[in-house]
């Protein structure tokens, strides 16, 4: 038998089509994404992290770990090895034509805020973020009050220089930059 190939498209599933990070309880964070092909569920917890659901997945192998917290570096191996491949590389903007990579110092920054007020507020993503270009990220949050019932996302940006709410919804028909009247800008995220 003469040589053969097998290829597989690594990067279908980025861009993710959404992705929500919330409260889970008093002291865990869910966080969850859908894909292109599956819709993966993580419970943050401390330093570590377990799977909390796995839909559409071409092998039943990995629901073996489901609900079993363990280091998030072993776990993504494990998905990994398991054909889950969601967690881009830092180059992965790269290989994919219409992805457009963003401030890596404003990035991490973000993520940063996310992780830090991730148990007092439910973050979303946003369409606009797409389209917002390398020095500017875009999402959604709401701050989460246990008296207040069904209060809205606003729609957050973060640039490099500061993080203001714009007068902007995920339906409006063109993106609005300019903040909302009354709030004021930011340095820092939500600091």
């Amino acid at each position: 038998m003469g040589p053969f190939g097998l290829t597989t498209s690594k990067f279908i599933n980025i861009p993710f089509q959404s992705w929500e990070l919330r409260p889970e309880g008093s002291d865990s964070v869910l966080l969850s994404i859908t894909a292109a092909t599956i819709i993966v569920e993580f419970i943050i917890k401390g330093s570590e992290v377990c799977l909390n659901a796995l839909q559409n997945a071409t092998s039943a192998v990995l629901q073996d770990i489901v609900g079993i917290y363990m280091e998030p570096t072993k776990l993504v191996r494990t998905l990994k090895q398991g054909g889950i491949d969601i967690f881009p590389s830092f180059d992965t903007f790269v290989f994919m034509p219409n992805l457009t990579s963003k401030h890596l110092v404003m990035e991490y920054h973000v993520y940063y805020c996310l992780a830090l007020f991730s148990l007092s507020y439910h973050f979303s993503w946003s369409r606009w973020n797409l389209a917002a270009g390398y020095f500017n990220i875009v999402l959604q949050m709401k701050e989460l009050i246990e008296r207040r019932k069904n209060t809205t996302f606003q729609v957050l940006s973060a640039t490099p220089y500061r993080a203001l709410f714009v007068d902007c919804t995920e339906v409006s028909s063109v993106f609005n930059n300019t903040g909302i009247i009354g709030t004021k800008v930011k340095p820092l995220l939500i600091c």
